[in-house]
């Protein structure tokens, strides 16, 4: 990925990436045993870097980044994946090293954010998906955002390639090991995705409520 393809709506600004780097502070040394301890900088990969010693400072440049879209099982299941609505941003960042770590930053309650960093396969896995998802020949004329579907009672991510002139074109690939019934790695259609996770959430929601009655039922003896 030459390019970060990031949304022009994208919440990226100077505040977050400061926050972004002050948590891997604390990260870097965990999931990076050999690099030498040294302040952190994030940078967007289109900005040029301060003129500053590799020796005082370690960068990170951000190579990708998008939205995350959720939902729950219950909108799932009445509305399907049109319905989900905006709580974060996935990025990529990779060292000057060439160490990848993967960034989660979630929008939670009352404004509160919660950062998350992971390092291993997540990171070529999220790679591969957003290629998967590239758009067919007809379909590439058309301008497109990339998104990060999040159904976290499924363990679901997957990259949501979105083509708003055509959304019956978008595409669903998911990068992450799932209960909802789509395999990792492999593309799909939305009308097909949709299909596969309201089942999923439907069946979900089914096994939450029968295993409800039977603690209902243990309580009531």
């Amino acid at each position: 990925m030459n390019k970060t393809p990031v949304l022009a709506s994208s919440p990226l600004n100077r505040a977050l990436l400061k926050r972004i780097a002050s948590r891997l502070s604390g990260h870097v040394p965990m999931h990076l045993p050999l690099a030498v301890p040294r302040a952190i900088r994030v940078l967007e990969r289109a900005k040029p870097a301060p003129k500053r010693s590799a020796d005082e400072i370690h960068t990170f440049l951000i190579t990708f980044a998008a939205p995350i879209f959720t939902s729950s099982c219950g909108k799932l299941a009445r509305s399907g994946i049109g319905n989900s609505h905006q709580a974060g941003l996935v990025l990529l960042i990779k060292s000057l090293d060439g160490d990848s770590l993967y960034v989660e930053v979630e929008r939670l309650s009352k404004g509160l954010e919660s950062i998350r960093v992971s390092t291993g396969s997540v990171t070529s896995d999220l790679e591969k998906a957003v290629n998967r998802s590239k758009a067919s020949e007809d379909s590439r004329r058309k301008k497109s955002e990339i998104r990060i579907l999040r159904i976290s009672a499924l363990h679901l991510s997957a990259v949501w390639r979105h083509i708003p002139a055509n959304p019956e074109a978008d595409r669903i690939v998911p990068y992450t090991a799932n209960f909802a019934g789509v395999r990792k790695s492999r593309a799909y259609s939305l009308r097909r995705a949709d299909r596969i996770l309201k089942n999923a959430a439907i069946q979900t929601i089914l096994r939450w409520y029968e295993r409800y009655q039977e603690e209902l039922a243990v309580r009531s003896r």
